[in-house]
């Protein structure tokens, strides 16, 4: 993996000094492997899936870790799972094996994408939400076979744009779910309001799930984007979570984390946090920076000139240049 940082036309280094070989053993190792699911619907591309496995010794159970679905079919199909990267190395420091599933026409993954997938027909719920579950059971039936892996406790992240066809769904889902799960919800969610989430919740626990709802106030500036942006609000809530239920919680390397480069001092202070917050998101990712202080980025594309030319699209202004990227 790569990474430039390019303040305008000045190129950033930040060097390290030597260390001990000693000094450089981490605590623990992470190994990142990307593997095609096979299935036939997805076709010879298969699923594309991301493995982020830890060096402890043994057995680990497993995280099924996907994304959301954007209002864009071709925003759908620039998708990458470096965007959950992060996340599921947080997974993977304590002691789990995590699988990034992107499900079929989904980014690098085989298949047309209809409709339905990226639009709020209400009626196709169930069968999407059928189609999604078929794609982690097949990522599932290849995962399960790796030597790290025993056991299976599948944590599934996604998104919809219902006002209430949802509802009568999760209904259904309550009354087949036999395991306890945990709602992480901000109420500044732009998406779903928290009397929607209510009635959700009502309706899977009402129909016999075990469905835990913390009270989360506020997450950034969109509670829709709290998974990838504010792990700071859900982390202490999914460690209490494991723990409770005999599950691994611990962080086996509390020292992990990598530099955080400064903007100089001069820059304004909204663009000195956004490029903080960027510097933590997955990989592929641009920055970009106008001469009038507009600004934009974009993390987790299927390449990174996708990301760099999302940026400079986003950033408002033709003079836009990339002062910051990330590959794999």
């Amino acid at each position: 993996m790569k990474i430039q940082y390019k303040v305008l036309c000045t190129l950033l280094l930040v060097l390290a000094g030597e260390q001990t070989p000693e000094a450089q053993k981490p605590a623990l190792r992470l190994t990142r492997a990307e593997i095609k699911v096979p299935m036939a619907e997805a076709g010879e591309a298969g699923l594309q899936t991301v493995l982020i496995l830890p060096s402890t010794p043994g057995k680990h159970p497993l995280v099924l870790m996907t994304h959301g679905s954007d209002y864009s079919k071709g925003k759908n199909q620039q998708m990458g799972p470096g965007m959950m990267q992060p996340q599921a190395i947080w997974f993977a420091r304590r002691g789990w094996v995590v699988a990034i599933v992107t499900r079929r026409a989904y980014g690098a993954s085989g298949a047309q994408m209809d409709q339905p997938h990226y639009g709020c027909d209400e009626s196709a719920f169930a069968p999407i939400a059928d189609q999604n579950a078929h794609d982690l059971e097949a990522a599932y039936d290849t995962v399960k076979n790796l030597p790290q892996v025993g056991g299976w406790h599948s944590m599934f992240f996604s998104g919809s744009c219902a006002n209430k066809g949802l509802v009568p769904e999760f209904h259904n889902l309550g009354a087949a779910t036999h395991v306890p799960t945990l709602w992480l919800y901000a109420k500044n969610d732009s998406l779903f309001g928290p009397k929607y989430v209510a009635q959700m919740h009502e309706a899977f626990t009402s129909a016999g799930g075990e469905a835990e709802l913390p009270v989360i106030g506020k997450s950034g500036n969109d509670g829709h984007y709290m998974f990838s942006e504010s792990v700071e609000v859900w982390a202490p809530l999914v460690e209490d979570f494991l723990a409770k239920h005999g599950l691994p919680w611990q962080d086996l390397d509390p020292e992990y984390g990598g530099k955080i480069i400064k903007l100089p001092d001069n820059y304004p202070g909204d663009i000195k946090d956004a490029f903080a917050k960027w510097q933590k998101m997955g990989p592929n990712k641009a920055f970009a920076l106008g001469p009038n202080w507009e600004w934009a980025y974009s993390i987790g594309r299927k390449t990174l000139k996708i990301a760099k030319d999302e940026a400079l699209d986003r950033c408002r202004n033709p003079k836009c240049e990339i002062i910051a990227y990330e590959g794999q």
